[in-house]
């Protein structure tokens, strides 16, 4: 008896404190949330749907509309399973949203603005340092987060967006890439899937959880503080780097000239390109085509997906889209037996060493090297720059002087490395053995790696590692597989649906 009357004095007293820790709560929640952030020093927005519209602005090196297709088609995934008190810091930290492009990250993340917070970089921005990713039946991956120089514009921090006073910002989370992780992944796929260009976008979607290891909470202001965070696991399949929005028969036929003959079958809307589908009747086998697509020219390898269908890709970009959705032809092209020889010479390179004792920096050589595929060839000069593989940098340029514009587009692939990565990799034989080679030996036979780093008026700029430049007396310089242009007669397909 004594008992129960115990227990009628403890329950209101319980429900007192209850209610007292209920009310408490409801009073800090409305403290951390009525206070008027700044506007001034803040992006501050009113609805949610000026939200989206200032995080689609977040990233530099993505458009707004890419996530306007993205919202669209749901493809950006909310995350309601990371939720995290983070007591030092006073904030909750949210994962709100999660999409990937391959094995690079786009998170969208918010923390509380506190009444004390005066400036943007006075809330922590989110970081981790490893990515470990595990696929259905394979062992996990584990990956080290853009830890080099260069991912380091790429990683910028914005100031993030305030909306019901929590900050809400967008950030891209690049890997470091090796082989090793390429040639994981092409073991997840089976032999028929690496025959095609996407294997490795198949075997990233097998994924099915991702964790954020060695993740912290980090101020960019000049207090620098660190607030670590216990390791985040995350329900999350990951999503094709180029996936199907929309698809459509078409069934439309054109005459190329010469007996030559396209018929479009299927269309399909992509993330980044425009798949066309087609059947091909041409008495040689062309591995790539030249199109003009309204306003826009581009070159398309000819490809095959999983079930062995042709097709080529217009390079698709909501910012670039038009109405005019018509696609003609101009050329097609394969790879010949044709080749090119020639030798930068010992006078040349004592010529270009004076040259650069004298603090010049170029040596004008302007020989002709022939003409191949109605394509002529030119040594244009020696050059010391800052583009290429060294701080000093050494490098010839040949100039490419096509019939027609579209023709000077090749890229030469260094034939050396070609070797090595199908030695490791048979399947990529298939994609890239229809390009053009470049092979660069010394005055004793030796292979120089000798890449294209870029292009300019003069042509395109072959560099050279200045150890090896240093050793160089001439240059024995191969260009072969070079492809021959068929020119297609006027054709023009509209490639609209309805």
């Amino acid at each position: 008896m004594k008992g129960k009357q115990t227990l009628k004095k403890i329950i209101p007293v319980l429900l007192i404190l209850i209610a007292f820790v209920f009310i408490s709560e409801k009073f800090k929640e409305k403290e951390r949330t009525t206070f008027a952030v700044n506007r001034e020093k803040f992006v501050v927005v009113d609805t949610e749907k000026q939200l989206k519209e200032r995080l689609a602005n977040e990233l530099r090196y993505f458009e707004p509309q890419m996530f306007e297709l993205l919202e669209k088609h749901d493809l950006i995934s909310k995350i309601e399973s990371v939720n995290i008190p983070v007591v030092e810091a006073q904030r909750e930290f949210r994962i709100e949203s999660l999409y990937n492009r391959g094995l690079s990250l786009i998170i969208t993340y918010s923390l509380d603005v506190l009444p004390n917070d005066e400036i943007p970089d006075d809330i922590p921005h989110f970081e981790f340092d490893r990515l470990k990713v595990t696929a259905d039946g394979e062992e996990p991956l584990e990956l080290s987060m853009g830890s080099q120089e260069r991912y380091q514009d790429y990683q910028w921090k914005s100031e993030g967006v305030v909306y019901k006073n929590r900050i809400y910002r967008r950030a891209v989370f690049e890997h470091d890439q090796n082989r090793e992780i390429l040639k994981t992944l092409s073991k997840w796929v089976n032999s028929k899937d690496k025959e095609n260009l996407y294997h490795i976008d198949q075997a990233i979607m097998k994924i099915s959880n991702i964790e954020l290891q060695e993740a912290s909470l980090v101020k960019q202001n000049s207090s620098n503080e660190k607030f670590q965070l216990e390791n985040i696991a995350i329900d999350y399949k990951m999503k094709s780097h180029d996936p199907l929005l929309e698809s459509f028969s078409i069934n439309k036929s054109a005459n190329l000239g010469d007996g030559k003959t396209i018929t479009y079958s299927d269309i399909e809307f992509r993330l980044h390109q425009k798949r066309l589908y087609f059947e091909l009747n041409t008495p040689v086998e062309f591995n790539k085509v030249h199109y003009k697509y309204g306003k826009m020219q581009g070159q398309s390898s000819i490809q095959q997906d999983t079930d062995g269908r042709r097709f080529i890709s217009v390079y698709q970009n909501p910012v670039f889209d038009t109405d005019d959705t018509t696609i003609s032809l101009l050329s097609g092209s394969y790879p010949t037996n044709e080749e090119i020889k020639f030798t930068i010479t010992k006078g040349d390179f004592q010529k270009f060493r004076e040259k650069i004792a004298q603090d010049e920096n170029v040596y004008e050589i302007n020989r002709d090297l022939g003409n191949v595929n109605s394509m002529d060839f030119e040594l244009v000069k020696l050059e010391r720059n800052p583009h290429g593989p060294n701080q000093n940098n050494y490098g010839f340029f040949i100039k490419v002087d096509p019939k027609h514009e579209y023709e000077s587009h090749l890229y030469f692939q260094h034939y050396k490395r070609y070797t090595e990565i199908i030695e490791e990799h048979p399947e990529a034989e298939i994609h890239m053995r229809n390009e053009p080679f470049i092979d660069v030996t010394d005055q004793d036979g030796n292979t120089i790696q000798s890449d294209h780093n870029y292009s300019d008026d003069s042509g395109q700029f072959f560099g050279i590692e200045q150890h090896s430049f240093e050793n160089i007396e001439e240059l024995n310089i191969r260009l072969f597989n070079l492809p021959v242009f068929v020119e297609f007669s006027d054709n023009h397909v509209s490639l609209k649906t309805e």
